[in-house]
């Protein structure tokens, strides 16, 4: 069976979208949906080939995540033509790529549109416990992240 992509999308892909990224990631691989997924992440904004903020790298590590390896890239219509679901961290993500990329509509959702939360703000400049903030939603609400995945993905996914 293919792997389905995943592609979280923020800003400068420094931030929300690579911290989310290595904690879906993590979820997915430790769950039922387990080599179903491939998650990436990319920046509306991204200047290519920058690191991750150390925060959100600080804040990964406490996780025992890593996000030692991220490389940011720039959302383009390639990244975005082989994404199977594209999540945005606001409405404002949302609509710029509804706006400048045809044939996105039935793939690209909020986070909050697909959990019944609130969008995922910039934590960049307001130190670090803004991105605690951020990790800590976000592992709340994975349970039911993965709801959605299995409705979005319903006869793609294998629920062996």
């Amino acid at each position: 069976m293919k792997k389905k992509k995943i592609l979280i999308v923020c800003t400068g892909n420094t931030c929300r979208s690579p911290l989310v990224e290595a904690i879906v990631a993590d979820y997915l691989e430790k769950s039922a949906l387990k080599n179903k997924f491939i998650v990436s992440s990319g920046g509306i904004s991204a200047q290519s080939g920058e690191p991750a903020h150390h925060y959100a790298t600080q804040i990964a590590r406490e996780l025992g995540l890593s996000l030692e390896g991220h490389i940011t890239r720039k959302v383009d219509r390639h990244l975005l033509d082989e994404s199977d679901l594209v999540l945005c961290m606001t409405d404002a993500h949302k609509f710029l790529l509804l706006h400048n990329f045809e044939g996105l509509l039935k793939k690209c959702f909020t986070l909050a549109e697909c959990v019944s939360f609130y969008d995922i703000g910039d934590p960049y400049g307001r130190g670090i416990d803004a991105y605690r903030k951020i990790a800590a939603d976000v592992k709340n609400l994975l349970p039911n992240l993965m709801e959605f995945l299995m409705k979005f993905f319903d006869e793609s996914v294998d629920r062996q």
